[in-house]
């Protein structure tokens, strides 16, 4: 049996749209929460829990935006 031939045709590097990234989100978010509240997580603990993701994405970005003033 011979081995497998890998291609090396280009494949379609486009990146997603707006709605399909908006869309994997809202599916995400949605299998998350679902999960979340399936093992016993509370409303109240789900919402703290996205309070300290939006904070943590938050001080990232501002440590970006800080980097690229600084390097202006």
């Amino acid at each position: 049996m011979s081995a497998p031939q890998l291609s090396l045709a280009k494949t379609n590097t486009a990146l997603p749209t707006v709605a399909g990234l908006d869309r994997g989100a809202r599916i995400l978010a949605r299998t998350f929460y679902k999960d979340l509240r399936e093992n016993g997580y509370t409303p109240n603990q789900i919402l703290a829990l996205s309070t300290e993701l939006i904070e943590l994405i938050t001080q990232e970005m501002r440590e970006a935006r800080d980097e690229n003033e600084t390097i202006s």
